[in-house]
């Protein structure tokens, strides 16, 4: 009985958290805050990433045009942005640019008849549209 009632008057004084009660209540944020911002770094790479291949997509079929239209590939993909007999396939620079700003570049596989256009990517990993 003594005991209960001390625990009582124990517990009416203390009306605050403790520092240390703090402290944890912002470890445990800044923790969770940390995975969640991990999270979604890794989700806006992977959408540069997926932006990056629909975009050398949209250039291959772009270069393929300029192939039909003039009989011959551009010299340098900016020859998309400009079209001597008709409106121009490509009239944004910004779609010669990749999400890194970077510009794509092209080559072409003679044996099979492909154009691949290649972003540089981040950190030296490139992405191509094939």
């Amino acid at each position: 009985m003594i005991l209960k009632l001390q625990t009582k008057i124990d517990r009416s004084r203390r009306s605050a958290f403790t520092l240390l009660e703090m402290l944890v209540v912002v470890a445990i944020i800044v923790l969770l805050a940390s995975v969640g911002t991990y999270a979604v770094m890794n989700a806006l790479e992977a959408a540069k990433r997926d932006t990056a291949k629909v975009k050398a997509k949209a250039l291959e079929s772009a270069i393929n045009a300029y192939k039909t239209r003039h009989g011959s590939l551009p010299n340098q993909i900016r020859d998309l942005m400009v079209a001597d007999d008709g409106p121009p396939l490509i009239v944004e620079e910004a779609a010669l640019r990749d999400p890194w700003g970077q510009e794509y570049t092209f080559s072409y596989d003679a044996p099979t008849n492909t154009v691949i256009v290649m972003s540089p990517g981040q950190n030296g990993i490139p992405i191509s549209s094939h």
